[in-house]
């Protein structure tokens, strides 16, 4: 991998955590690594639902991508990268023995020379690396 796309993956994790924070989530950890790998974003949220409050924890994963017609960074997420996230997530929940609502989500982050889009996918896909 190239110095030049490391730059713009590190850059697109730190709009990520700052978007996901102006949406209500706080940032729990950023680059979690173990054996298996790593999550780019992990996020707390605590929600009132029907006057209970509910903590949700969403692993994100962050794409980003210089801007090219019909391809957009989400795309790369494939069956096995939801997988490894899965088998990853499992990892997280027993060493943290995470008692809460976890979900993954996808945030990409889209470049056009110095501009870009950024877009969250809550809830992207489930427990077994299905599509939501």
């Amino acid at each position: 991998m190239t110095q030049q796309r490391i730059d713009l993956g590190k850059k697109s994790e730190s709009i990520a955590a700052d978007f996901l924070e102006k949406q209500g989530w706080s940032i729990l950890e950023r680059n979690y690594r173990c054996t298996l790998g790593e999550i780019d974003i992990i996020a707390e949220r605590i929600d009132e639902v029907a006057g209970a409050f509910r903590k949700t924890i969403a692993l994100v994963e962050v794409k980003s991508r210089r801007r090219r017609p019909g391809l957009r960074p989400e795309h790369q997420m494939t069956l096995g990268k939801r997988r490894r996230l899965v088998r990853l997530a499992k990892s997280y929940i027993r060493a943290r023995r995470v008692r809460a609502r976890v979900r993954f989500d996808v945030v990409a982050v889209e470049w056009n020379a110095e501009e870009y889009v950024v877009r969250h996918h809550e809830s992207a896909f489930d427990a077994n690396g299905h599509v939501t």
